[in-house]
């Protein structure tokens, strides 16, 4: 028995020394025991437990664990940065918002309410620090133009908005073939509203009357929190696609004055309805992602 306990304490030994530190050409490296090697590559298990094939091209040096200065030096040299990753995405659905009190508004003169439901358009870019996830995101709101008969006149009406916020969130999950991110975003929105006479009329009576169309904005703040979750697709070991869902719920709040844009001048234009941004969220995520560690 007590020789079956020195042999273990040998092998176990002469494992823990026969592990190194790969150091690459890009400045990164990979600890872990050598398994096998050829001429074209090395087999390494890493410390994840995991076989990586290192393409001996890629390879700089091979340094023993035991060796702690020349270690240090390397971690001084090719990990300053604490990024770990970054990814780029754009998304794709559906969004709610509440136009009540601007529908009653519009109606109450007229015009045809709009639809409080959505399809949002999005792009965002994002980096992580570890598990922490930092990144922006704008979207944009696109609706269905409304037609009317008003007075005299056909009118075309259109109701958009954009909003850009910064995000914050935490990976719970960070798996090589998945990750879950709830965050909270804060940022700003615009509404616009453009109305546009669309008869058919001539050149001097457009001269002598004017007022074809109209565009109405305001601004308000927009704050929420939300869900992400992604699966990875590895093309290599730092390169990869993303493809998911995001689904949150947004409150706006603080909206200013309407604003008139006649094409000449800006004029603020007092007691108008609220439009606001909020509601709740589900869209579609794709893009790519890059890891540093």
């Amino acid at each position: 028995m007590k020789v079956i306990h020195l042999l273990y304490i040998v092998v176990l030994t002469i494992d823990i020394l026969s592990a190194e530190t790969f150091l690459l050409n890009d400045g990164t490296y990979v600890n872990g025991k050598l398994i096998s090697e050829s001429d074209e590559s090395i087999t390494v298990k890493d410390n994840a437990g995991e076989a990586r094939v290192l393409p001996r091209a890629d390879l700089q040096r091979r340094i023993p664990e035991e060796d702690d200065d020349i270690l240090k030096k390397v971690d001084n040299s090719f990990r300053k940065s604490p990024i770990t990753s970054f990814s780029a995405s754009m998304q794709a659905g559906w969004a709610g918002i509440d136009l009540t009190a601007l529908n009653n508004e519009i109606a109450s003169r007229g015009y045809q309410p709009f639809s409080e439901d959505y399809f949002a358009l999005g792009l965002s870019a994002q980096f992580s620090i570890s598990r922490w996830v930092l990144g922006a995101q704008g979207s944009f709101l696109l609706s269905k133009d409304r037609k009317q008969f008003i007075g005299a006149s056909n009118l075309r009406s259109s109701f958009n908005a954009g909003s850009f916020v910064a995000r914050a969130g935490f990976k719970v999950f960070d798996l090589k073939y998945f990750e879950m991110v709830p965050y909270v975003n804060f940022g700003g929105a615009v509404m616009q509203l453009t109305t546009v006479n669309t008869d058919s009329d001539s050149f001097g009576n457009v001269l002598s009357s004017g007022g074809r169309a109209s565009e109405l904005a305001a601004l308000s703040f927009i704050s929420g929190a939300g869900l992400e979750l992604n699966a990875k697709i590895p093309i290599d070991r730092r390169f990869g696609f993303l493809a998911g869902i995001r689904g949150g719920y947004n409150q706006a709040f603080a909206q200013g004055e309407w604003n008139e844009n006649s094409g000449v001048a800006n004029n603020d234009i007092s007691h108008g309805p609220s439009a606001l941004l909020t509601g709740p969220y589900a869209q579609l995520n794709s893009g790519i992602y890059y890891r540093f560690d």
